[in-house]
């Protein structure tokens, strides 16, 4: 981010610290545009910001993969069966049985600490963030992606074979011959899979084009999960930056959506609505009138002893602009 309106460094949005929220109430908010870091819930205000964030979701039931991402998961399946590495692994690199075919497994686990997850995270950020070793601490670490507003889940400490667990904050743990080598952060809501994070082993998968293997793999199993609950369909990826390159990717999932911030309803993304984000990084995606803010939230927030609806506290700027701001670099760390 270059700087801009609003804040020195480009950022306006609104906030507030959520201790205790249900899953269904988190869905309706990041359906209108809300995010979560941790236990802070945030909404940019996009026409305040250098660089706008549309919110952009998937209906997995309509996935149509691209020859690319075809590519990606056939290397993904060769690399686990041993038919193909890459160069610096071909040096008659066998896997720990002593075999050429590698065991990739993935686990849904609740969302805790556990010190080979912090481990791995923090090699992440150094060498993918270039944050220096004493910023990545284990406080840090769980405000950001263990701290959730949910309640615990009930399951413990269980690990997950493929069913769909209770709502709530999960890692999606993967391991490459029983080691962890990729965690994905994320939500299972009442209808929703919603992205928050992604981290990985640089030096072990680096090479597999693991932001978009780790969407893939998500993809697929919110279409797994389908089977047990019919409307859990959609796959939530955080923010859209259309100026950014990390984040084309997303864009890539077709048909994506992205959520209008005027009239609040979603359009595809296409050739002519990438066109119209070229020109205009702040934009109505889609014609007609403005929505009416506050008429039919029926999400509040409790401050003090009074309880407001989200967008009355907005509009009379009761939520907290400053913890927004210190929130700011984690918050865009797991939209990338």
């Amino acid at each position: 981010c270059k700087g801009g309106k609003g804040d020195a460094d480009g950022w306006r949005t609104v906030g507030f610290w959520a201790h205790r929220m249900t899953p269904d109430m988190y869905e309706k908010l990041i359906w209108d545009g809300w995010r979560r870091s941790g236990q802070f819930l945030y909404r940019p205000r996009m026409e305040d910001c250098c660089c706008p964030q549309y919110t952009i979701r998937l209906d997995t039931r309509k996935f149509s993969i691209s020859k690319s991402q075809k590519k990606i998961l056939r290397r993904f399946s060769r690399f686990c069966e041993g038919t193909w590495s890459p160069p610096s692994l071909r040096d008659g690199e066998t896997s720990a049985d002593g075999s050429t075919s590698r065991n990739w497994t993935m686990s849904v686990r609740p969302a805790k600490f556990r010190q080979e997850a912090f481990d791995l995270f923090k090699k992440y950020q150094i060498a993918v963030h270039k944050d220096e070793p004493d910023e990545v601490t284990p406080s840090s670490y769980k405000r950001f992606l263990i701290d959730n507003p949910f309640a615990p889940s009930a399951d413990g400490d269980e690990e997950k074979d493929g069913d769909l667990p209770a709502d709530g904050a999960y890692h999606f743990e993967y391991r490459l011959d029983g080691v962890l080598v990729a965690v994905g952060v994320c939500d299972v809501l009442p209808r929703s899979l919603s992205s928050v994070y992604f981290f990985y082993d640089v030096d072990t998968i680096g090479f597999l084009s693991p932001g978009t293997l780790g969407s893939l793999l998500e993809i697929q199993w919110v279409q797994r999960a389908a089977a047990v609950r019919s409307a859990f369909v959609w796959y939530m990826m955080g923010y859209y930056i259309h100026s950014c390159p990390k984040m084309r990717y997303k864009s890539h999932m077709r048909p994506s959506e992205l959520l209008c911030p005027v009239t609040g309803e979603w359009t595809s993304i296409d050739d002519a609505l990438e066109k119209k984000l070229d020109e205009h990084e702040y934009t109505q995606l889609v014609d007609g009138d403005a929505r009416e803010r506050g008429s039919g939230d029926d999400v509040c927030v409790l401050i003090g002893s009074t309880i407001y609806d989200i967008e009355s506290a907005m509009a009379g700027e009761l939520l907290d602009e400053d913890a927004a701001r210190s929130a700011r670099r984690t918050a865009m760390r797991g939209n990338e």
